[in-house]
């Protein structure tokens, strides 16, 4: 199908963009951000626009995330399918949805963010969900406000897929592990979760559910709202492969808090970021021992100097 003077054939040879620096790209157009990590290999697509019609296909394009090594799951059981790298809601901890159509509000270097309607379970109720990117970390802030009191609320890391052999799941404060040979994934709550499960097969289903392999572990946060209004949940996810202990792992995000209007972060090599989760006015405020004027969204300093500013 290609004619033997296509250039194709005769273009020379070059490393990959993965195999010469780690990245982090964001595609505007699109509302996404590409994520790549030189010395693993893992790539990763995290997704703030995707649309589609029908409900059933949410877990091909809804998730917040897609990776080249930890493929997502993928069959419906019982009607809903796993939590893997989204949010979902429901008004009776048996059927689950999560975004279906989604307003992209920011698609920055390391930061991407998105609004969204609670169809069918809270027409009225919207969630905006801000993603922080800390080389392959990502941390999912969810700002939800309901109409309806008792929804459920459910997240999950990456899927662990394998084929053969027994993964090895840990716990460790609001931490969940699981690892097989050199991949492994975290899953941590940070805010507002108020139950987490261990890493399993999605509804005990142990063969079938994931894209590429046999079986598939996944992490999970559960929390259900007491009365209708807004509240915050907060999760950190890591995925990759090599060498990190699980303590290098959970101190990847030493500080995490609530001030106001604004979250603070405190990452593993230092740097601090704030992100203003409501409309920003000009004021003047601390971060990282400078004091910031402006209407900035999110600020993001290390060693005395700003690293990112995205305005409102």
């Amino acid at each position: 199908m290609i004619p033997p003077e296509d250039p194709f054939w005769s273009a020379p040879e070059e490393p990959l963009p993965i195999h010469k620096n780690s990245f982090s790209i964001p595609l505007k157009s699109a509302g996404m951000l590409l994520l790549g990590d030189q010395h693993s290999g893992h790539v990763q697509l995290i997704n703030h626009k995707s649309y589609h019609d029908k409900d059933e296909y949410n877990a091909k394009y809804t998730n917040f995330s897609y990776s080249s090594i930890f493929t997502y799951d993928s069959r419906a059981v019982y009607g809903s399918f796993n939590s893997d790298s989204s949010l979902q809601w429901s008004e009776d901890g048996i059927f689950f949805h999560q975004r279906w159509e989604m307003t992209n509000l920011y698609c920055e270097k390391d930061f991407a963010a998105a609004r969204y309607p609670l169809h069918k379970a809270d027409p009225e109720g919207e969630i905006t969900t801000w993603t922080l990117v800390k080389e392959g970390l990502l941390l999912h802030i969810h700002q939800v406000y309901t109409t309806k009191p008792g929804l459920r609320f459910r997240q999950g890391g990456y899927p662990l897929g394998f084929d053969y052999g027994r993964p090895v799941r840990s716990s460790s404060g609001a931490a969940e592990i699981v690892r097989i040979g050199n991949r492994y994934t975290l899953l941590a709550g940070l805010n507002g979760f108020a139950h987490q499960v261990p890493a399993g097969p999605f509804q005990g289903q142990l063969n079938g559910v994931n894209t590429r392999y046999v079986q598939s572990f996944c992490s999970r946060l559960d929390y259900q709202s007491a009365a209708a209004g807004s509240f915050l949940l907060a999760a950190a996810v890591y995925a990759n492969r090599g060498s990190e202990t699980d303590q290098q792992m959970i101190a990847l995000v030493p500080s995490f808090h609530q001030q106001g209007s604004f979250i603070r972060v405190v990452f593993h090599d230092g740097e601090e970021a704030a992100l203003n989760i409501e409309e920003p006015s000009t004021l003047d405020f601390q971060v990282g021992g400078l004091t910031i004027q402006g209407r900035p969204r999110l600020l993001r300093v290390k060693s005395g100097e700003v690293t990112s500013r995205v305005e409102y």
